[in-house]
């Protein structure tokens, strides 16, 4: 699938198996799926193939769909596209999608692309289902989901069993200053021991916490409060939280390991470009901006929108 937002993706079948594309994405679809296909588009298509000596779809077989897709994306054949051809700029065009240089490799030499692109679209996927789930991810900065990764951190500790968000003072972890009880806590900060707005002191950390663990875990502390959707006395009876130190302490390696499989999966999806990069450089002799002639490879032909 070619989108005019400069994307390149290789739809997998998943997860219903039927492909629908907006009219901002051509569907390209090699001849070793459509040469049983009967209609005057393919036949018309076929013919100029065949005057040509150009048709033989048992070639575009031996391409695998995720060895294309990592060319396209490459930056020797994006540098390509935006020097020489219009998509990729205000539309995607049928032609010029048909006019990408391939280059033939036997399937052993297309593995090192395919693995890559598998892998890229593999973290890809991850990451769109961390967003589904509340992860607000850009490539400078990612909101993890607070309060839905608390749950799910409690699911996978139940001992000590957790208590309710009021309960907490009891324990001796904290207290939420009385003003504060009823007040908006969406933009409280850690500042050393205490959690803050601007100077006015909104929690403190209590006597159960020990002296080298306060500011650590009153940065726990102001991440949980922060994300509560309305005020403390709202969510005192709503929202579970760890019953001890530890495992607020814990938490808090849980919600940093959360963002950090983020930035580890957008780490190794820039680092899988580059290797696909350089893969392709090779395979084009090298050049920064490669001008290889402009002609389909034999066999292939990418429709002009989704004909299955």
């Amino acid at each position: 699938m070619f989108g005019k937002f400069t994307g390149i993706a290789v739809d997998d079948g998943t997860p219903h198996g039927f492909l629908l594309a907006p009219d901002g994405v051509r569907v390209a679809v090699r001849w070793c799926h459509l040469a049983g296909i009967d209609n005057r588009q393919l036949r018309d298509a076929r013919d100029a193939l065949a005057r040509s000596g150009r048709w033989d779809p048992a070639l575009s077989e031996s391409l695998s769909e995720w060895y294309l897709c990592a060319l396209a994306l490459s930056a020797p054949l994006q540098e390509w596209l935006h020097a020489n051809r219009r998509s990729m700029k205000e539309d995607v065009y049928p032609d010029d999608i048909k006019a990408i240089p391939v280059k033939l490799l036997p399937p052993e030499a297309q593995a090192p692309f395919i693995e890559r692109a598998r892998e890229r679209h593999r973290l890809w996927a991850e990451l769109t289902v961390m967003a589904q789930q509340g992860f607000r991810i850009t490539p400078a900065n990612v909101e993890i989901p607070i309060l839905a990764l608390l749950e799910q951190y409690l699911a996978g500790h139940p001992i000590p069993r957790p208590i309710q968000l009021y309960q907490a003072p009891a324990t001796r972890l904290f207290w939420v200053n009385e003003p504060w009880l009823t007040r908006d806590l969406a933009r409280v900060r850690a500042v050393g021991d205490a959690v803050k707005v601007r100077g006015d002191v909104v929690a403190e950390v209590g006597a159960a916490v020990p002296a080298s663990q306060r500011e650590r875990f009153a940065q726990v502390l102001a991440r949980v409060l922060a994300a509560l959707p309305s005020t403390f006395a709202d969510q005192g009876e709503l929202t579970r939280v760890p019953a001890d130190v530890d495992g607020w302490l814990a938490l808090g390696d849980f919600l940093d390991a959360a963002r950090q499989g983020v930035r580890d999966r957008q780490a190794r999806i820039k680092a899988i470009g580059r290797e696909i990069d350089d893969l392709a450089r090779a395979l084009y002799n090298g050049p920064a901006h490669p001008s290889p002639a402009p002609r389909p490879v034999r066999g292939v032909r990418e429709p002009t929108g989704p004909l299955l």
